[in-house]
């Protein structure tokens, strides 16, 4: 799953942004052991988002003008329900929103975005279409196919908008404007 220049990009934007890194099984001994931090008793929700990619657009899906994130755009997905795992949550979500089928592919990253009173746990997941299937908006007002540069003309919730700062190779905070130089981007 990692290797190409779009997988050391997304590795590179993340750790950039001081998100969680991937934790790709192991038990964790040769991790350094790091200071402890007063335990946080905020509620997390659990949410896996699928990366879905088909001839270099993204698949984004627009909420219902219902709750306190009508209308803005996001990655499809949803929460993990209790007993869940991770792959069975990307699927179900997939196929409510949208009505296809996905296979869900590697773990991307991993982000927790706080909330007032709550902190959502994103996690991202590259997915692909299982076959040729038709989309349509069962749970979502309707869906878009977008190149990563017309990203930024669509309003995310705060969670979805670092994932889309990393299709547009965005760093927050930049001093230049935020486009990593070439030479980060393909890894050299």
């Amino acid at each position: 799953c990692h290797g190409s220049v779009v997988d050391l990009w997304f590795d590179y934007c993340w750790s950039l942004d001081r998100l969680h890194p991937i934790e790709m099984g192991g038990r964790g001994d040769d991790i350094p052991a790091q200071p402890r931090r007063h335990v946080d008793s905020t509620m997390h929700i659990r949410v896996v988002t699928a990366l879905i990619e088909r001839e270099g657009r993204y698949l984004i899906t627009r909420l219902r003008p219902v709750g306190i994130l009508a209308w803005l755009w996001e990655f499809p997905g949803g929460k993990v329900e209790p007993g869940e795992t991770d792959d069975t949550a990307v699927r179900r979500e997939i196929r409510d929103r949208v009505g296809v089928d996905v296979m869900v592919g590697c773990m991307k990253a991993h982000r927790t975005h706080h909330y007032v009173g709550y902190a959502v746990d994103l996690v991202l997941y590259e997915a692909n279409i299982i076959q040729e299937q038709d989309l349509r908006p069962l749970r979502v007002a309707e869906f878009r196919w977008v190149a990563p540069l017309e990203l930024e003309q669509y309003p995310f919730p705060p969670a979805d908008q670092a994932t889309a700062y990393l299709l547009l190779g965005i760093r927050r905070g930049r001093p230049d404007g935020g486009v990593a130089p070439r030479a980060q981007q393909d890894g050299s």
